[in-house]
């Protein structure tokens, strides 16, 4: 497991985990594979969700990685340019480097990964690993964004957003409805997808310009 995924302090995090589970089902299997999967916890928004404004608005665009509350220095610098991006394709708002306080608008964004828990049906927490003497087991990584705008002259305006990854190991069976991802991809995937519901939430309440 190599890539972004597995050098980010999510990635760390998340990497541990999951090979806390293989090291458990490697005892009593021999070949193991691994899928993951992005589960939008919160109801997913996509680029055409999004209004494109006849003009960009300038945006100040700051960005705190965390892990388990941590703060990562180079992750967050990362994360910046990932969701700059992310903004520009939106077409909602440009990034900016003013580092003016109070003159144009500001959106500053924490990203928190903070180990997930599956919950069946009936809502209790549940533990994963072996079913019936089958090898298999998932690991849960749970992602929590908090979006903060910031407008000149008025009071700043906080979302909060929450998403997972799911990556089944040996035998577990796919997760009902979700579409495998690779796991290289899944940090961004999540990511990508809660800011976006940040931004389509900041324009349906006319905090962003949707014309």
């Amino acid at each position: 497991m190599t890539g972004w995924y597995a050098r980010s302090a999510a990635g760390l995090a998340a990497f541990a985990r999951a090979m806390l589970c293989i090291w458990i089902a490697g005892a009593s299997a021999g070949c193991l594979k691994t899928v993951s999967y992005v589960d939008s916890i919160t109801p997913a928004a996509t680029y055409g969700d999004l209004t494109r404004p006849a003009a960009r608005v300038p945006v100040r665009l700051t960005v705190d990685w965390q892990c388990e509350g941590v703060h990562w220095t180079v992750q967050s610098r990362e994360r910046k340019e990932f969701l700059s991006d992310v903004l520009l394709r939106s077409g909602v708002a440009s990034p900016t480097s003013d580092a003016s306080p109070g003159r144009i608008p500001e959106i500053h964004v924490v990203i928190n990964n903070v180990p997930g828990t599956e919950r069946p049906d009936d809502g209790s927490p549940k533990a994963t690993g072996f079913t019936l003497g089958v090898v298999g087991c998932a690991a849960h990584d749970a992602y929590l964004l908090t979006g903060v705008l910031r407008l000149p002259g008025k009071s700043e305006v906080t979302r909060s957003y929450k998403g997972e990854i799911i990556t089944t190991i040996g035998r577990k069976a796919a997760p009902e409805g979700l579409a495998p991802i690779d796991t290289g991809k899944a940090v961004d995937a999540v990511v990508e997808r809660l800011f976006l519901c940040f931004l389509r939430d900041l324009q349906r309440e006319g905090l962003l310009p949707a014309k």
